[in-house]
């Protein structure tokens, strides 16, 4: 995501060596010392990082790998915060020209973000911290980070201060900053009440090293490409969105109008922190710590109080997700789908999450969500009610509190997670096909619309077999998918009125004869 980056015409380090010799420092000495030191010095006691042992160094020994005891206090060994830094605020560095940009830091300052989504858009407790990036010629690196570490604490001035300091080549220009393909040399020093660390650096991947994993099994780039709208960001749909992510999706619109509750926490992937936030924000920023390069939009507003609006954010969308709660917002998800003619997928948890469905709907393809759950057995099937935000809105308002209370009966994450995987596969699947990706035999595993998910033999399960050890009959913690066809007479999808209408340019339910399955 864009941070702000300030470019600042001010001396760095790197232009030591032409300057007039400057005053003997002795700190700064020191630490070069350290840096370019061949052999150690007599007495020394070093702590050996690879055995863990103290190792008390003899006269004129061959220089090892090891910290001094002595300097630990110093150099700040045991608390050296970590920078992340990601790899695109290296593009473009000049020698001579000095970048300030957002970062922030938290866990104390042990962590500190730089041009990240994070140092962009901080999380509650995060704390501001001054940051410029000082690009030098890679010669002088280590001249430059020992001077830059002499001086930290004069620079800072009382504020928590970072200095990253990167090594580029005399001819680097515009898109090749740190001196081309290869990673340059990167160090940080931070200044913070009256003591200087030498930072850890860890560079954030490029988007190709990103999704290094996936290669050869999807094709990053075509689903980078992609655009996906997720109606719903609770336990259901959020999961969903962060392994779309994942996957390399490029672009997501979030639509959600609630807020974190206490009892999401412990269904949904983003936790206290986000305790009180947008479902939308929260999520957005989950997205972001997966695949900082996605766009992401987010909008709070509730897709059943203004079907017009939601039918343009979604306009843009190679695939929908109604992961919603409730059979009056998936109905006019799928009303909004077969409109727009885009594909959209439907996910539901059934009382108590005993179970639950999962529906594609392909408009002209194959059947909608009106021809499946107007036949009895499907949309009598009550929805689960996980969260009181829903249950007021799903209750008349002449019932008492306790009531409502009563009416919420949540399932566990684990039984949630089957039916939102089943989704993502399926998505994937959609946003995949015609690429030439590894995942191309799903489309002929995956050929129904319609599958059924059974957790407990409870509800609607009762009369399902234990799993035991046969295939031919229902049983749970197995997907079956279903034969289920277009109906010809359906009022949402059918061949009649609706149909004439929306060749007409008209958008809306059409008054017709009720539906027969055909």
């Amino acid at each position: 995501m864009p941070t702000a980056r300030t470019r600042t015409a001010v001396p760095n380090a790197s232009t030591a060596a032409s300057r007039p010799a400057a005053p003997a420092n002795p700190l700064g000495d020191h630490l070069h010392n350290i840096a370019t030191s061949q052999t150690t010095r007599a007495g020394e006691l070093r702590l050996d990082p690879t055995t863990g042992e103290l190792v008390l160094v003899q006269a004129d020994a061959p220089a090892r790998d090891g910290v001094v005891i002595d300097q630990i206090a110093r150099d700040g060994f045991f608390t050296a915060p970590r920078v992340v830094l990601e790899a695109a605020a290296l593009e473009g560095l000049l020698p001579g020209l000095s970048l300030r940009v957002d970062a922030h830091a938290t866990d104390g300052l042990s962590v500190v973000h730089v041009g990240t989504s994070a140092s962009g858009a901080p999380r509650p407790g995060w704390q501001s911290v001054t940051c410029v990036i000082v690009p030098v010629l890679a010669a002088g690196f280590e001249r430059a980070r020992a001077i830059a570490e002499s001086v930290a604490l004069e620079g800072a001035r009382g504020c928590v201060a970072l200095a990253v300091l990167v090594g580029v080549s005399p001819d680097a220009g515009p898109g090749r900053g740190g001196g081309g393909r290869e990673r340059p040399a990167v160090a940080a020093v931070l200044a913070n009440e009256g003591r200087v660390f030498r930072c850890e650096v860890t560079l954030g991947p490029a988007r190709s090293e990103l999704f290094s994993r996936s290669r050869g099994l999807l094709e990053t780039d075509a689903l980078a490409a992609r655009k996906v709208g997720v109606v719903g960001l609770g336990s259901g749909g959020a999961p969903i969105a962060l392994d779309l992510a994942r996957a390399g999706v490029g672009s997501f619109v979030l639509i959600d109008p609630d807020t974190l509750e206490l009892a999401n926490v412990v269904r949904h992937p983003c936790g206290l922190r986000d305790l009180g936030r947008t479902k939308v924000a929260a999520v957005r920023d989950a997205i972001l710590d997966r695949n900082p390069y996605a766009r992401v939009e987010t909008h709070a507003v509730d897709i059943n109080a203004d079907l017009s609006r939601s039918r343009a954010l979604l306009d843009g969308c190679d695939l929908i997700l109604g992961a919603t709660d409730g059979t009056r917002s998936r109905s006019n998800i799928n009303r909004i789908a077969l409109d727009l003619r885009k594909p959209v997928l439907f996910g539901r948890a059934i009382t108590r999450a005993a179970g639950g469905d999962v529906l594609r709907v392909r408009p002209g393809l194959g059947p909608c969500l009106a021809c499946v759950f107007d036949l009895g057995r499907f949309g009598g099937a009550d929805d689960e009610i996980s969260g009181q935000q829903q249950a007021l809105r799903d209750t008349p308002a002449y019932v008492p509190p306790h009531a409502v209370d009563a009416r919420i009966q949540p399932g566990l994450a684990t039984d949630i997670a089957p039916i939102s995987n089943m989704l993502a596969r399926l998505a994937l699947v959609e946003l995949s096909r015609g690429t030439g990706s590894s995942i191309a035999s799903l489309e002929h595993d995956l050929e129904a619309d319609l599958y059924l998910w059974a957790n407990r033999r409870e509800e609607s399960y009762e009369a399902w077999a234990p799993m035991g050890f046969r295939m031919n009959e229902l049983s749970v913690l197995r997907w079956y998918g279903v034969r289920a066809r277009r109906n010809p007479s359906c009022v949402e999808c059918g061949d009649g009125l609706r149909a004439a209408a929306l060749r007409g340019g008209q958008v809306g339910i059409i008054d017709g004869p009720p539906p027969v399955w055909g």
